[in-house]
């Protein structure tokens, strides 16, 4: 976790992979805590299920709401220099509000859809950098931008981390085979990332640990 924490602390480029179910999320959400904690502004998205650039970039600006609402940040500021354009609905009672592009989402050209994920992280970027904080953007299950274009789409996403040179990314991901594939020479995301990888515990490693707080005690 302090490992995560640093990188999301100090624009570290980072893979935290691993099977499912092995405390990947609780590690980033608590290291996500503790550098929000040092004044940081964390935003997350879960990819798993998006189909469209749109659906991350409404995924980032809601979390990007949530973040700054006690930094007292208008809406309008959020979504300053966003594209396509972004309007607001009232959400539920103490919710984010409702997200809506001026450009269909199914109907969108792939560089508008692009160019929309482009457009929140550098907002981000400027945001944080007006605010004299650490910025940070966590992906979980990257590994799904392929459905989003293949390949193309790998490189697309290498493009926008390697341009927010200010921002942390945490990439994560439970698709160990793809993510190797994704990571292998030729791929996009070759030595780009700083693997973190979090699986089962050895064995007899918290039989030792029982046993050295019990002698402790």
């Amino acid at each position: 976790m302090e490992r995560i924490r640093r990188g999301l602390l100090n624009a570290g480029r980072l893979l935290v992979y691993g099977p499912r179910r092995m405390g990947k999320s609780s590690a980033i959400a608590v290291a996500a805590e503790g550098a929000r904690r040092e004044g940081a502004v964390v935003v997350r998205a879960d990819l798993s299920t998006v189909t469209t650039y749109l659906d991350i970039t409404s995924r980032l600006l809601r979390s990007l709401y949530e973040e700054t609402r006690s930094l007292r940040v208008r809406l309008e500021e959020l979504v300053q220099g966003v594209a396509p354009k972004v309007t607001f609905a009232p959400g539920p009672p103490g919710g984010p509000p409702a997200i809506t592009f001026g450009v269909e989402r199914r109907s969108a050209g792939e560089e508008e859809q692009r160019r929309s994920l482009e457009s929140v992280v550098e907002r981000l970027g400027r945001l944080t950098e007006g605010l004299e904080v650490p910025g940070a953007v966590v992906l979980d299950e990257f590994q799904a931008v392929r459905g989003l274009g293949g390949e193309a789409a790998e490189w697309h996403l290498r493009d926008v981390i390697q341009r927010s040179g200010r921002l942390g990314f945490v990439c994560a991901g439970s698709q160990e085979s793809l993510i190797h594939e994704m990571i292998g020479p030729q791929r996009a995301f070759y030595r780009m990332l700083e693997p973190v990888h979090i699986g089962p515990m050895p064995k007899g490693h918290f039989a030792r640990w029982l046993e050295d707080r019990m002698g402790s005690a």
